[in-house]
């Protein structure tokens, strides 16, 4: 119960911000969502606890001036690992966390190497908005 609270927690802090990413919770959803609009999948792995993962979510995807073009470029989905939720575990499969990975959604491969930990705002603005 406590691991609920907390994540609904982090979710209504980066929800708060005006500017913020466009974060879906449902993988297959998402996956849909990007083929049928032809975006960039993003997935953002993260586990409860982790305190890289909250500074992430706070300060590289919430309120930066890159979110807006973000959202019309990529459907985001943040996955926790510590849920049963429904994603293919082996193809997302790391023990750091956060990482971030940009998937084309048409045959589920990666557009470029996942970004480990260390997540900036410039592997952002540098990557997808290019």
């Amino acid at each position: 119960m406590k691991k609920i609270i907390l994540l609904l927690f982090v979710l209504f802090n980066v929800f708060s911000y005006s500017d913020t990413i466009s974060w879906r919770g449902d993988y297959d959803k998402a996956l849909v969502e990007a083929r049928d609009n032809d975006k960039i999948l993003l997935v953002l792995l993260v586990k409860n606890g982790c305190k890289q993962c909250n500074k992430v979510l706070k300060e590289v995807f919430t309120g930066q001036p890159y979110i807006k073009k973000l959202n019309k470029k990529v459907i985001a989905v943040l996955i926790n690992k510590e849920y049963k939720s429904s994603y293919p575990i082996e193809m997302y499969y790391t023990t750091v966390y956060p990482t971030l990975f940009f998937v084309n959604p048409q045959n589920e491969t990666f557009i470029r190497e996942p970004i480990y930990k260390n997540i900036t705002k410039d592997d952002i603005s540098g990557i997808i908005l290019k």
